[in-house]
Formats: structure tokens, sequence, C-alpha cells
């Protein structure tokens, strides 16, 4: 096993290469899973609503990649369950930060690019039976979104900006725990999350309502400040739950424990 913290593209390569020809058959039945359900969908809304289904048919596809990029990630080790399977990764001519960046690349990343792949192709799929037998909805999803955007107020556009920084943190939150818990990581991520925000709700109202009982009063004045403060702590965030889970991965053994990694 190389030093944890030595890093070569060549060892890398060889690495994601056994990792595509070792798993390529769950990652191709993966694909198809995708296609297939959205093609169904696509299809189904399509006849019965027209083109009235496609602002949905889009909102279908953002939920989709929404949901895999964010929980994705806790699958990240989800290959490695049994005393082989970790052997043969622990036993690889590579380091751990190349294997870990092979590992994330593929959960975390790979599996968007096909999920992508898969709305892409169902939506092919969709415009080209409607073609066939003329149905009202002929229109590719890309060119309908493009036809809504409209220019944003700064306030929007910074609502958005806020909400991405939000699903990358989230993103590196879902990595954490597949990294961490070795079973159900991410029905037991999410759970710890859903707690979190409840909590954070709480919380909020809470002040919230001493701050009105007490007579203050709260204005933002400043909304670049406040941008620039929330992105940069959610990056720090991010950036802690990539180095931990890195930790982590690098402690893992052959013969762990029955729910953690640690």
């Amino acid at each position: 096993m190389k030093n944890s913290i030595e890093f070569s593209f060549t060892r890398m390569v060889h690495v994601a290469d056994w990792y595509a020809s070792t798993y390529k058959s769950d990652w191709i039945k993966s694909f198809f899973i995708y296609y297939f359900v959205l093609s169904v969908v696509y299809l189904i809304s399509s006849y019965f609503s027209g083109s009235a289904a496609l602002p949905y048919q889009v909102v279908i596809a953002a939920l989709v990649l929404t949901f895999i990029f964010m929980v994705q990630p806790s699958k990240v080790l989800s290959f490695f369950r049994t005393r082989q399977q970790r052997m043969d990764l622990l036993m690889l001519p590579a380091s751990q930060l190349e294997k870990f960046v092979v590992v994330y690349l593929f959960s975390g990343v790979g599996m968007l690019l096909l999920a992508f792949l898969a709305i892409f192709l169902a939506d092919a799929t969709k415009v080209a039976v409607s073609y066939l037998f003329h149905w009202d909805n002929a229109e590719w999803m890309m060119t309908w979104l493009g036809s809504q955007m409209h220019d944003k107020s700064y306030q929007a556009m910074g609502n958005t900006w806020l909400a991405n920084m939000l699903c990358i943190w989230l993103h590196s939150l879902f990595l954490l725990g597949g990294v961490l818990f070795r079973r159900y990581a991410w029905i037991i991520t999410t759970l710890l999350v859903a707690g979190f925000v409840f909590l954070g709700a709480w919380l909020s109202i809470e002040v919230f309502q001493w701050v009105i009982s007490e007579g203050y009063y709260i204005e933002i004045t400043n909304l670049t400040a406040l941008l620039v403060s929330v992105t940069v702590l959610l990056a720090l965030l991010t950036i802690v739950n990539f180095v931990v889970s890195y930790i982590l991965f690098c402690r893992m053994q052959v013969v762990g424990r029955k729910w953690c990694n640690c």
C-alpha cells in the first residue's frame, strides 16, 4: 500500500480501470433502470397531457438529478461491504488518496452523469415517439426550459446561489455519512440531516419570537455581505466534510465494525 498522501494520475487511472471493469454490470443496470422509469413517466404524461406535461417533466428531471447529486455519495462504499471486496480495494497498488478520489468520482459524479444521460435519452425517446404518433409534445425539455429563462432579480439569483451551495454542502455531508456508516448510510444520514433541520428550525423560531417579544427587529441592509458570509461558511463546512471523509476512508479495515467504519 502506498503512502496515503501520495498521488499519481497514472496509478489513479489504473484504479479507475479496475473499478469500472469490476462493477460495470451494476452501473449498466442502474443506467437502464433510470432510463426505463423516466421514459415510461415521460411517455405516459405526454400521451395524456401533451405539451402541458413539459413543466412537470422538467421538474421530475431536476428532482432526480438533485436527489442523486446529494444522496448518491452516501453509497461511496456500497461495493465494498464484504471482507473480500475490502481486501481487493486495500490491496490495490495505489495510495489511499488515489483510491478515495476514484471511488468518490464513480459514486458521487459518475452516477450523476449516468442520470444526465438517462434523462437525455428518455427525453429523446419521448420526442421521437411524439413525432411518430403526432402527439402534442414533440419539444425537447432543454428547448422549453430555455424559453422560460428570463432576467432574474439580484435577490432571486442570490437565492439560487445559496440553494446550490446548500446542495453542495449536503453532497459532502452524505459523502461523510457514506464513509462513516457501514450499513444503511443514506437512511441514517437522511434521518440525522432531518433531525438537525427540525432542530435548527425550532431554534430559529424560538430566537425570532424572543427578538419580537423584546421589541427588536432584524433588517438585512447588505445582501451581498450576507451571501458572501453564508457561502464562505458552507464552503468551509464542505471542505471539512471532505477531509474527514478521507481520514475515515484511510482508517477503513478489512474487518470493520458492524455499523460504522470508524
